[in-house]
């Protein structure tokens, strides 16, 4: 009876995992996340920039590339689970300024 007491190890076994994966390439295993979803290193710039860098997964989810920024609508961005008014308003107003070649 004394091993049901010790049971509990199974989910601590998983964060470790976690963390060993992180720790053998911490910073470039997101970025390659992100690419695998192929998401514009220039969207999470400009994301980062609007300190919206919460949302790249759901940019990348969505395939958005940087040249197509500026023809999101608020629909858009509500389908992609950017759910705060203040938020899409000031991507909306950050989209605007980019100049696409």
């Amino acid at each position: 009876a004394p091993t049901g007491i010790d049971s509990p190890p199974a989910p601590p076994l998983v964060m470790v995992d976690i963390k060993e994966k992180n720790q053998l390439s911490a910073s470039s295993q997101v970025k390659n996340e992100w690419y695998e979803f192929g998401v514009d290193e220039k969207v999470c710039a400009l994301l980062r920039k609007a300190e919206m860098e919460h949302y790249i997964p759901n940019f990348a989810f969505h395939q958005i590339e940087f040249d197509t920024l500026p023809c999101l609508t608020v629909d858009d961005l509500k389908d992609m689970n950017v759910n705060r008014v203040g938020h899409r308003r000031k991507l909306l107003s950050q989209f605007k300024g980019i100049e696409t070649a």
